[in-house]
């Protein structure tokens, strides 16, 4: 990994260069000093493995958020499908009775945990940057803190640090 791979990396995942150093841990356990993440992103630092290591591990994260919400949403869509039919006034007025999906986007740290009982930092960002990609692409239409994530979603096993 290069320093600019490093820089969208963390960028796309939402991450301040301090909320990244509070995840990435030194040697002796202490957050990474933010001098020293600004070197490696600016290419003065060697990018360290362990640092290669977490960035692949955040990302694999959100690979598999994505592909699991990405599969909830089209299961919800398939159970709930959009009226067809060429008549405009009947298919707004079947549109109204078909059940929206809504996720929260957890805008506080504080609400994520209260809500999922996953006190990650790093959950709650790759939360908020795949819910946002998912806004962003069309595939979720509605936001609500609110909401609560379907039962039946498999993304509740991630939030709840089952992986599989």
């Amino acid at each position: 990994m290069n320093n600019l791979q490093l820089k969208a990396q963390r960028q796309s995942l939402g991450l301040t260069v301090a909320e990244i150093c509070n995840i990435t841990k030194n040697k002796d356990g202490y957050p990474l000093a933010k001098r020293t993440w600004q070197y490696y992103e600016t290419g003065k630092l060697i990018i360290q493995d362990d640092i290669d290591l977490l960035m692949f591990s955040l990302a694999s994260h959100y690979s598999l958020l994505l592909d699991k919400l990405t599969e909830d949403i089209k299961r919800f869509n398939e159970e709930n499908p959009r009226p067809i039919t060429d008549d405009a006034d009947i298919y707004f007025e079947q549109l109204a009775s078909v059940k929206k999906l809504a996720l929260p986007f957890w805008h506080s740290f504080e609400q994520f945990v209260k809500d999922t009982g996953n006190n990650s930092e790093a959950c709650w960002k790759i939360w908020q940057a795949v819910v946002g990609h998912l806004v962003l692409t069309g595939k979720l239409n509605y936001l609500d803190d609110d909401a609560k994530v379907p039962a039946n979603f498999s993304c509740n096993n991630w939030l709840r640090g089952k992986y599989g």
